[in-house]
């Protein structure tokens, strides 16, 4: 069985929360229109493989982790003269980690959860533009039997 990973990005960017746009690694935007949750250079870290049975190579059933990490813009600093946006910002990373914890069944893996701390505050895009948000990781897990 190949790893899944593609799928489960997928899976991820049709979550339901309103007003955010979460993009897939296959479709990312070249400007970034606020609010959007995007997958961050380092997409995939903390990869591990647990045995679950003896064996070797595809023989062996294994249950395999890894985080994909993202990272949410959700408004550009300067838009707003006051800190309105962060009271915003709070209630949108709180609809995400809403979504992903109610996530009852997703498509390429057998779990998905919230992991890691999130630091709301400012954060550079690729261009180098200040944004309102924070970075985000989602530990996945996956079945290789």
């Amino acid at each position: 069985m190949a790893l899944a990973i593609a799928t489960v990005a997928d899976s991820i960017s049709k979550l339901s929360v309103t007003g955010l746009t979460i993009e897939d690694v296959d479709a990312l935007s070249v400007f970034i229109i606020p609010p959007v949750l995007a997958p961050m250079p380092d997409y995939i870290t903390n990869f591990e493989i647990e045995y679950d049975s003896f064996g070797s190579g595809d023989v062996a059933k294994k249950t395999i982790h890894y985080d994909l990490n993202y990272r949410l813009y959700y408004a550009q600093v300067g838009s707003d003269r006051k800190l309105a946006p962060f009271e915003g910002l709070i209630d949108m990373i709180a609809a995400i980690l809403d979504a992903v914890i109610d996530v009852v069944n997703i498509t390429g893996a057998i779990e998905i959860m919230p992991t890691g701390t999130i630091r709301p505050g400012i954060v550079l895009a690729p261009d180098g533009a200040q944004f309102f948000g924070c970075d985000m990781a989602f530990r996945i897990a996956e079945f290789d039997n």
